[in-house]
């Protein structure tokens, strides 16, 4: 089950037979009020009422949106936060109904799925053993992946003795699912970074492929994930923000006013990023409102009119940031002491031919042996983490996300001190000791210790606190 920040999806398989990477996976395409794919990630709380969620979300009410964001207490909300995005749109952006937490508003939501997906026949099954697998951003905190798990419990995944619930990176499913599609055989050693393109953020990992068996394989992370602001609103809001230059309130009268019009004027915007290849034509967008004809707008017609170079510009800076972040993380990852073989590119902003083909030019020097596009970018993180959980694929190293210590002033790092002498001592301060490095890789399995003497005066706590640092 894949949850991002604008749209969310789900997949489901069964293994009855040990086929386990051969199995089929179906994506679930009914939802309440449409048959496609993908739903919106958005609640609504009318008063009085039950929570809407995805669909049943109405223009005239405050709708939550990107709430998942705010579940990693690490993440300044206004780092995160696309303010000119939401100045531009009208759009609300990463903020919480009063009295309700991200926990909860992401439960609310969670709970419409876990409702929908229990109508259906496969799952009102008796007596099936079910696992439910959440993909989350690749850069999240131990305490983002705590407060994801609760909202999960909370929404009634995993209660019952026959479920259980596991969570996976949204750029590990993603490779997972590009992998499956792909007819080539890999070996054990072949390495490849993936880039997964969202609409707020951009997932990126590097991993070497391991033990490599007939029916399965293992992954090793080669660089700590990183998840950094970016991604296809960025598209959204370079748009949005020409239309305001030009047009001034001429636009945004009808456009803050007018709900329904918004909403139709982007989904025709949408459809026309997705269809431009840079072909050098003009292109038309319908939206009626109070102003002159100039090279700009058609008024007889009723048509914004843009240049080819206006939507290459709406792509280049998006394009522009992924390259750099995807070049940076494979110089993390490999230290300039091998190559990473292939890039695996997905994402809802794959679906656009243009995009592709910029961004095979903009990895034509960056040595990779071949770039794969993912088939169904907007679903492979859904498909990929339904694969995971039938196939046995396991990620056997993990790169530390932050630092982990221990402070207090009775750590010792050598021994040899007397007890009587440390209660005598003055009050000393406390030093941290570090017990997990940000950036190392942990090997799964292999147990890691942290040698220290820790003494405690009379009167002082036995537990000694953790904290971790970014």
């Amino acid at each position: 089950m894949h949850e991002a920040n604008r749209t969310s999806a789900a997949a489901w398989g069964h293994d009855n037979d040990g086929q386990g990477i051969d199995s089929p996976i179906y994506q679930v395409e009914e939802w309440p009020i449409q048959c496609r794919a993908k739903l919106p990630s958005t609640m609504q709380y009318p008063i009085g009422l039950q929570p809407q969620w995805g669909l049943e979300a109405t223009p005239e009410l405050e709708t939550f949106r990107w709430t998942k964001l705010l579940l990693d207490p690490d993440l300044e909300s206004t780092a995160f936060r696309d303010e000119e995005l939401e100045r531009v749109s009208g759009l609300r952006l990463m903020r919480l109904p009063t009295g309700k937490s991200a926990v909860r508003v992401v439960a609310d939501y969670l709970s419409g799925i876990r409702n929908h997906l229990e109508q259906s026949s496969i799952f009102r099954q008796p007596n099936i053993r079910k696992e439910y697998w959440f993909s989350i951003p690749a850069g999240w905190s131990n305490d983002a992946q705590v407060r994801m798990s609760e909202a999960i419990h909370l929404a009634g995944f995993g209660r019952k003795p026959s479920e259980e619930v596991c969570l996976v990176t949204e750029s590990e499913a993603s490779a997972i699912s590009i992998l499956e599609a792909s007819d080539k055989q890999r070996e054990s050693g072949s390495t490849f970074c993936v880039c997964d393109v969202g609409g707020g953020t951009v997932d990126i990992a590097c991993y070497m492929i391991t033990d490599v068996t007939a029916t399965s394989y293992s992954l090793t992370e080669l660089s700590s994930a990183i998840g950094p602001k970016s991604g296809s609103s960025i598209i959204d809001r370079e748009f949005l923000k020409l239309m305001r230059e030009r047009f001034n309130t001429s636009f945004t009268t009808p456009f803050d006013d007018d709900p329904d019009r918004r909403e139709r004027l982007m989904n025709d915007f949408k459809i026309l990023k997705e269809a431009f290849i840079g072909d050098g034509s003009s292109h038309r967008l319908m939206f009626r409102m109070n102003c002159f004809t100039s090279q700009w707008y058609d008024s007889m017609r009723g048509h914004i009119i843009l240049s080819d170079s206006d939507i290459r510009a709406f792509f280049d800076r998006v394009i522009g940031q992924v390259v750099h972040y995807v070049n940076d993380q494979v110089d993390k990852a490999t230290c300039g002491h091998f190559k990473i073989d292939e890039l695996l590119m997905t994402g809802g902003l794959m679906r656009s031919e243009f995009a592709r083909d910029k961004f095979s030019q903009g990895f034509k020097d960056a040595g990779f042996v071949s770039i794969l596009y993912s088939q169904v970018p907007e679903l492979s993180a859904s498909l990929g983490a339904a694969r995971k959980g039938l196939s046995g694929i396991v990620t056997k190293n993990q790169t530390c996300n932050k630092s982990y210590f221990i402070e207090c002033s009775g750590l010792r790092e050598e021994p040899g001190i007397c007890l009587q002498d440390f209660i005598n001592e003055p009050d000393m301060p406390a030093y941290p000791h570090q017990i997990l490095v940000k950036g190392r890789v942990y090997e799964e399995g292999r147990p890691y210790k942290a040698v220290f003497q820790l003494y405690s005066r009379p009167g002082e706590p036995l537990v000694k606190p953790f904290f971790s640092e970014n």
